[in-house]
């Protein structure tokens, strides 16, 4: 039965349906685990985070998801994983209304709407490849071959180049430098990790290969990096300005490598379909961006209020500077959500580190 409807329903469907529930598990799994610090703060027996119920919980939700990425990568094609990336925000704010009694604007629901029919629409019209018998070598080589490292030559070039510049002539440039190269490194770990899934996936004696060892000591290097460029992005710029760039180059990237690597866009054909695509992208990457600056507006929202009623309650020869006393404020979901760092905010931005969701939106 498995048989015949693996047959009846193309594999790639399959990988759609892993990349949702991935973005919708790892969601889960962050949030639960903010819910869990703040049940944490408002306890009387404050506990190690590690040691919470509701952190566990989190985490597992979190483990399955990723875990339920490495499947996707193998059976979807990466134009379409890099679209689906962005549910993740969907699935972040909706948790986050139903398990922190965050409010959601009608505002956000648009956006959200919007990024769903962008996805749907790059889903439609993104071309599959149909065989079904692919050997290492040919998996391999998608990476291999002379166009794809030439471009990966020089890209590494132009951003060496580039961060020399806004390191000696325009430190302007450094935030864009920085959140441009984090978003480089996403998209190329993404490649080599739907190369390493492939080999896995689709052939036998996987584990014979070097190559296959070669590749995910790259992508761990490039993920490392993603990582370092980030943080010291978040540090060097603000942060409204570094998330989003990294997201939307994220997205751009991610495209791009799909087409050098495994030519995923060149089937694409007539007019409806290259603008149903274009549509689909500009919705996602223009939702991901206008649902992370409405977010960046209720959080300064409610920082302003939650600092009027501080200044209401603090007497006129208290000093604040030097309050211990613990208060529990109420943040908007928006980035702080995907934080697997425990109390840490964006008052020291430094610290701030994301974790790995599916597509361009990632950082491991």
């Amino acid at each position: 039965m498995l048989a015949l409807w693996g047959y009846l329903v193309p594999s790639w469907i399959f990988g759609v349906i892993l990349c949702v529930l991935s973005n919708a598990l790892t969601a889960l799994g962050l949030v639960t685990q903010k819910l869990a610090h703040l049940k944490n703060e408002q306890s009387s027996k404050p506990r190690s985070y590690f040691k919470q119920p509701w952190w566990l919980a989190g985490m597992m939700a979190f483990l399955v998801g990723q875990a339920a990425n490495i499947p996707a990568m193998a059976l979807t094609p990466q134009t379409m994983l890099s679209c689906l990336g962005g549910l993740s925000l969907v699935f972040n704010s909706t948790y986050a209304h139903f398990l922190l009694g965050e409010r959601v604007r009608a505002p956000e629901v648009l956006v959200m709407l919007a990024m769903i029919t962008g996805a749907a629409l790059v889903v439609s019209v993104t071309p599959v490849s149909h065989q079904r018998y692919v050997t290492a070598g040919q998996i391999f080589g998608y990476v291999l071959h002379k166009t794809f490292l030439l471009t990966a030559l020089a890209v590494t070039v132009g951003l060496t180049m580039l961060g020399i510049v806004a390191s000696v002539v325009a430190p302007v440039l450094k935030p864009f430098f920085l959140g441009l190269t984090c978003a480089a490194c996403g998209s190329y770990g993404m490649t080599l990790f739907k190369v390493g899934a492939e080999v896995v996936g689709k052939t036998t004696h996987w584990w014979l290969n070097v190559e296959l060892y070669v590749l995910a000591i790259f992508a761990l290097a490039v993920c490392v990096i993603q990582v370092h460029t980030l943080n010291l992005g978040l540090r060097h710029g603000e942060v409204v300005t570094i998330i989003p760039t990294f997201f939307a180059l994220g997205v751009l990237f991610s495209l791009f490598q799909a087409e050098m690597a495994f030519g995923e866009l060149n089937d694409i054909g007539g007019a409806t379909n290259i603008v149903i695509f274009i549509a689909g992208v500009v919705l996602v990457i223009g939702s991901t961006l206008a649902l992370l600056f409405l977010q960046r507006d209720e959080e300064e929202e409610i920082v302003k209020i939650a600092d009027a009623q501080d200044e209401e309650r603090v007497p006129l020869l208290h000093d604040r500077r030097t309050n211990s006393e613990p208060t529990l404020r109420r943040n908007s979901w928006s980035l702080s959500h995907l934080s697997m760092v425990p109390n840490k905010s964006f008052d020291s931005v430094q610290e701030f580190t994301l974790l790995s969701v599916t597509g361009p939106m990632g950082v491991a």
